[in-house]
């Protein structure tokens, strides 16, 4: 599921190598409203993704780009009637299912963890938990819960993000 690509830097004589974890990038639909952006931007921060600003970008440059950059998933944030109204998944053609979006919850956006936990109850949870590619790291305080009627973040216990499912 992951690709490493290695980064070196130094400071003074030392030099380190850190290993960027790159798999999915979210981006909009084209013409995106400023709520979809926002929701999008703040999706990629709790998924530990790369957000793509794709202006008037076609898909397929889109698509080239993301494997340019080293991408193997792309997250298309959809919109319909200037709110978010769906989340796709490609990797190589369209991933099923399309994620129908009836309303979106955006709580407060300071400084949120990257998802460290992920709860998926149903069957359909579990797709979900795939499609994101997540996974679980020790000690966080974000929790993502997946299921056939939302997609929610938790961070500390409080509610952060929820995209209720059609």
């Amino acid at each position: 599921y992951y690709q490493f690509r290695s980064v070196f830097f130094s400071t003074g004589v030392f030099k380190y190598l850190a290993c960027i974890i790159l798999y999915v990038l979210v981006t909009t639909s084209r013409k995106p409203s400023q709520n979809t952006r926002t929701t999008a931007r703040f999706l990629a921060r709790l998924i530990d993704a790369k957000y793509f600003s794709r202006g008037k970008a076609s898909f397929d440059v889109l698509v080239s780009e993301a494997e340019k950059s080293g991408f193997k998933r792309v997250l298309v944030v959809g919109e319909d009637h200037g709110n978010v109204g769906s989340l796709s998944f490609w990797q190589d053609g369209w991933i099923e299912p399309e994620v129908k979006v009836k309303s979106v919850f955006l709580g407060t956006q300071n400084r949120v963890a990257r998802v460290s936990k992920v709860d998926s109850p149903d069957e359909f949870g579990v797709k979900l938990k795939e499609l994101f590619a997540l996974d679980e790291r020790e000690g966080g305080t974000t929790r993502m819960v997946l299921n056939r009627e939302s997609v929610i973040f938790f961070e500390a216990g409080k509610k952060v993000l929820e995209f209720k499912l059609r």
